[in-house]
C-alpha cells in the first residue's frame, strides 16, 4: 500500500502517465536533474517583475514628488525600502529622499543622504550635482570645490551649474577673478537668468556699475520677456543717476502689462517720480500698490510715501513769496504727521533700516523734537557705522545746537567736515554759519571759501548746486570779508534747483539762527532686492 502510494505521488511530481513503467527510469532519473529547470525559469521571471516593480515605483515618487506630496512620497519610500531590493531602486530612492529633504529645509540630513547614495555609485553626476549645491548652502565652501573636481574627472562636458557654484565659492573665499572668470563660463556654457542677474549683483557689490548694467543689458537681449532682468536693470539704471530715462522706460515697458507688475517695479517708477520730482504720480503709484490686496506694504513703500508727504508739506504755501495762510499751515502740518507715522509703521517692519532712521531724525528736527531727532540719528550712526553720512552729522550738529550742547555741536560738525567726501557745499557752510554765530571768525572764513571752492568744483562737474545753498552764500558773504578768487563762483542765476536728495530748509534763514540752510535726506528706496 505504501509503496503503490508513492509512486502516484511521484508520477504527479514528474507529469508522467499511468501506464508508464515506473521503477527503471525512476531510477535513471534523479529527482534533483528532473526538477531543476523550473526553478530557473522562475527565477528569471522573478528577475523581470522586479525590475518592472521598480520602474513603477520610481515613477510614483517622481510623481509624488512634483505634486509636492512630500509626506506620501516618503511614505512610499518607506514602505519599499526592503535590503534586498535591486541598486537602482535603491539609488533612486535615496536621490529622491534627499531632494526631499532639501525642500523642507532639512539640508544636513540631504547631504548626509546624499553622500550614502554617492558611496554607492561614485560616477552618478546628478548626486554630485546636488552635493555641489547644498555644499554652498551650508557655506562649507571649500567641500564644494571639492566636489567641483570630483565632477570635472568624470566627465570632459561643462555643466553651466557647476561653473555657477564655484564662481560663487571663489567669491566667498576671496578669489575675486577667479569668480568673475566662472560666473562669465556658466553664461558661455548656457546662457541662464539666474547666472545673468548673480554676474550683475557681482559687479555692484565690487562698485562696478557699469558692468552690471552692460551685463543685464546683454540678458534683456536673450531674455527680452524676463520681468525680473528689465526691473534690474532699470532699477540699477536709476541708481546710477545717469540713465534715469533708460530705466523709467525699461520699468514702464515691465508695467505695461498689468500680469507683470510687481511691487518692486511700482516701487521703482514711483521711485523715479519722487527724483523727477512729480510727487503727485509716485503718490499714484503708491496708492496702487496699497489698495492691491496682493501687496504687503514694506518698509520701502512706507519710507518713499512719508518722503512725497514731505515734499509735498515744503510745496504747500510761499510759492509767490507771500506768507502762508493758516489753512496752509494746517496741511503742511497734516502732511508732517502723515509722514511720521508712515516712518514709525516703516520702522517697525524694518528696524535695522538705516535710511527709515535718518529720515524720522530729519522729521523730528523739522517739527523741534531735537532730543528725539537726535536719538534716531545716533541710532542711524550707529547702523552705518563703516560709511557714515556727513549728513546725518550734519542733522545731529543742529539738533545738538538747537539743544545748546554747543561743545557736542561744534565736534560733530567737524566729522561732517572730515566725512564729506563729495564735498557738498552746504557742509561747509552750515559749520561757517555756526562758527560765525559763536564768534571764531577767522574759522568762519576757512569754511567760506571751502564752501565756495565746492561750488565751483560742483559747477565745473556739470552737477547743480541748489538755490538755497547760494542764497546763503550771498547772506555769509556780507557778514564775512572773504578774500577774493580768479575763479568765477558759480551764480545762482545760472543754477537750477538739484532735483536730487536734499531737502530744503527755510529759503530765507538768516546767517544766526540755528535752523541749517540744507538738510540732507536720504534718497527713497528704489527696491528691496540687492
Amino acid at each position: 500500500m505504501s509503496t503503490s502510494g508513492s509512486k502516484m505521488s511521484l508520477s504527479r511530481s514528474t507529469g508522467a502517465s499511468s501506464n508508464h513503467p515506473t521503477s527503471a527510469p525512476l531510477r535513471a532519473l534523479p529527482l534533483g536533474q528532473v526538477s531543476q529547470p523550473p526553478p530557473q525559469r522562475f527565477s528569471q521571471k522573478t528577475t523581470l517583475q522586479r525590475i518592472q516593480e521598480t520602474e513603477g515605483r520610481n515613477w510614483l515618487y517622481y510623481q509624488l514628488f512634483l505634486r509636492q506630496d512630500y509626506d506620501a512620497c516618503n511614505a512610499s519610500l518607506a514602505s519599499t525600502d526592503e535590503p534586498g531590493a535591486a541598486n537602482v531602486q535603491n539609488a533612486f530612492g535615496m536621490y529622491m529622499k534627499a531632494l526631499i529633504a532639501k525642500r523642507q529645509g532639512k539640508l544636513a540630513e540631504a547631504i548626509d543622504i546624499l553622500k550614502s547614495s554617492l558611496a554607492m555609485d561614485k560616477r552618478d553626476q546628478e548626486v554630485l550635482k546636488e552635493l555641489i549645491c547644498l555644499s554652498y548652502l551650508t557655506c562649507a565652501y571649500e567641500q564644494t570645490l571639492m566636489y567641483v573636481e570630483q565632477f570635472k574627472q568624470l566627465t570632459t562636458s561643462q555643466d553651466w551649474s557647476v561653473d555657477f557654484y564655484q564662481g560663487l565659492c571663489h567669491e566667498k573665499l576671496g578669489n575675486i577673478g577667479l569668480a568673475e572668470e566662472h560666473l562669465k563660463s556658466a553664461i558661455n556654457v548656457q546662457p541662464q537668468e539666474k547666472s545673468y542677474l548673480t554676474l550683475a549683483r557681482f559687479y555692484i557689490r565690487h562698485k562696478e556699475q557699469d558692468k552690471a548694467v552692460d551685463i543685464l543689458e546683454r540678458a534683456k537681449r536673450v531674455f527680452p520677456d524676463n520681468q525680473l532682468i528689465a526691473t534690474t536693470l532699470g532699477t540699477l539704471q536709476i541708481k546710477s543717476h545717469k540713465d534715469l530715462d533708460k530705466g523709467f522706460a525699461n520699468l514702464a515697458q515691465v508695467a505695461s502689462t498689468p500680469k507683470n507688475r510687481s511691487d518692486e517695479v511700482l516701487l521703482a517708477l514711483g521711485s523715479v517720480m519722487q527724483q523727477k520730482m512729480d510727487t503727485d504720480g509716485a503718490l499714484k503709484k503708491y496708492e496702487a500698490m496699497v489698495q492691491d490686496p496682493s501687496i504687503v506694504p514694506s518698509a520701502a513703500l512706507l519710507n518713499n510715501v512719508a518722503l512725497c508727504y514731505l515734499a509735498k508739506r515744503r510745496g504747500t504755501g510761499n510759492k509767490d513769496g507771500k506768507a502762508s495762510t493758516a489753512s496752509q499751515k494746517e496741511e503742511a502740518s497734516q502732511r508732517v504727521l502723515q509722514a511720521v507715522a508712515c516712518l514709525k509703521k516703516a520702522q517697525q517692519l524694518a528696524p535695522m533700516d538705516w535710511r527709515i532712521a535718518s529720515n524720522l531724525g530729519y522729521v523730528m528736527k523739522e517739527v523741534q523734537l531735537f532730543a528725539t531727532a537726535s536719538f534716531h540719528l545716533m541710532a542711524t550712526i550707529r547702523l552705518t557705522q563703516k560709511h557714515p553720512s556727513p549728513y546725518t552729522y550734519l542733522l545731529l550738529a543742529c539738533t545738538a545746537d538747537n539743544l545748546e550742547i554747543t561743545g557736542q555741536a561744534n565736534q560733530l560738525y567737524k566729522y561732517s567736515v572730515k566725512s564729506n567726501a563729495t564735498r557738498d557745499p552746504c557742509v561747509y557752510l552750515n559749520y561757517a554759519l555756526f562758527l560765525l554765530r559763536e564768534g571764531e571768525k577767522e574759522k568762519a572764513i576757512g569754511m567760506a571759501v571751502e564752501g565756495r571752492e565746492a561750488m565751483v568744483e560742483w559747477e565745473q562737474s556739470g552737477r547743480t548746486v541748489d538755490t538755497v545753498v547760494t542764497d546763503a552764500f550771498r547772506l555769509l558773504t556780507k557778514k564775512l570779508p572773504l578774500p577774493p578768487v580768479l575763479t568765477h563762483t558759480a551764480s545762482s542765476a545760472s543754477l537750477k534747483q538739484q532735483p536730487s536728495n536734499m531737502a530744503l530748509g527755510s529759503s530765507t534763514t538768516p546767517p544766526g539762527s540755528h535752523e541749517m540752510i540744507v538738510a540732507a535726506e536720504v534718497e527713497p528706496s528704489i527696491s528691496t532686492h540687492e
